[in-house]
């Protein structure tokens, strides 16, 4: 009986000590797979970084010539500047300013275009007055009868016939395979690259 208490006591002791070695063998060999692991991490090479977004810019001006001198066209070269002049369009559509819009957005024009950045700038064409004094027949889509001064383009189907002509570049492009990330509309607004300017309130960050 002896015997037996002893023989038994060993085989559970026997029994500890291989689920304590088993044990620190399963824990040994965790840690050394997760340190493995982190030294794995730091040593990889990084592959190269994601390139920059391509950015489409869309915009249309009519008599705004102080707000380009002063803010927009400085904006849009220190825009160009930022994201790179190979990851910019620019395309803009003046329409019959009477101020000196289109001499200020030729100049951002020859800006650009020094810096490397494509452009499609047009400059301008018919005056809303011209429009009106020409007509429209009797049947056309995009006019209303107005009570004071008779026959008048809307305003959304005319400003849309304007915004799709200053998308007509990036179909163009689309048919030459070359593609764009993001479209970015600006308008006769302040904005800026970085932290909005104190001097500009209301300024609209990129």
């Amino acid at each position: 009986m002896v015997r037996w208490m002893r023989s038994g006591q060993r085989r559970v002791g026997r029994r500890h000590v291989l689920r304590l070695f088993v044990t620190l063998f399963v824990v040994w060999n965790v840690a050394e797979v997760c340190y493995l692991s982190l030294l794995a991490r730091d040593g990889a090479p990084r592959g190269p970084p994601s390139p920059a977004p391509r950015i489409f810019i869309a915009s249309l001006h009519w008599n705004n010539a102080p707000l380009l001198r002063s803010h927009w066209n400085s904006a849009v070269l220190d825009l160009a500047r930022e994201v790179g002049p190979e990851n910019l369009f620019v395309s803009i559509v003046e329409n019959g300013s009477w101020d000196d819009s289109a001499q200020a957005l030729r100049e951002l024009d020859a800006e650009l275009r020094r810096l490397g950045v494509p452009t499609h700038v047009v400059v301008g064409g018919s005056t809303h007055r011209d429009i009106v004094t020409a007509g429209g027949a009797a049947n056309a889509t995009g006019w209303v009868e107005t009570p004071d001064r008779g026959r008048q383009p809307r305003r959304i189907p005319y400003l849309a016939g304007l915004r799709n002509k200053s998308l007509e570049p990036l179909r163009e492009a689309a048919r030459r395979g070359v593609l764009f990330d993001k479209v970015l509309f600006l308008g006769d607004v302040v904005f800026s690259v970085g932290p909005a300017s104190p001097k500009a309130p209301g300024s609209l960050e990129v």
